[in-house]
């Protein structure tokens, strides 16, 4: 779970096959983000406007208000990344092949 400073939420629910996927609160709405087929997603940030952050399946992705789903970048060679959090000025923290990285 993770939550903007206006209390929007992002997390991950579990179905009842144990399949996960990633969520936005905001207030009493709550929106799936959209998931690859076949995979799941962990939104693990949000910022102030809504925006979230986190894995779908194993790529890091950014999560519009709109829902468009946009991988971030990672080094040449690397196809496999985690966000771990986000900060108050938008740089985003995560690894790639254990390797530290920061996305602005």
């Amino acid at each position: 779970m993770a939550a903007d400073p206006t209390a929007r939420l992002v997390g991950g629910i579990r179905r009842g096959d144990r399949t996960g996927y990633g969520v936005r609160w905001d207030g009493p709405a709550l929106t799936e983000l959209p998931t690859p087929p076949d995979q799941f997603s962990t939104p693990a940030a949000v910022d102030a406007d809504g925006t979230a952050f986190g894995q779908a399946g194993s790529r890091p992705v950014r999560w519009s208000t709109d829902g468009t789903v946009t991988d971030m970048a990672l080094p040449t060679g690397y196809t496999a990344g985690e966000v771990t959090l986000l900060n108050d000025h938008g740089v985003v923290v995560g690894e790639y092949g254990g390797r530290p990285v920061l996305w602005r």
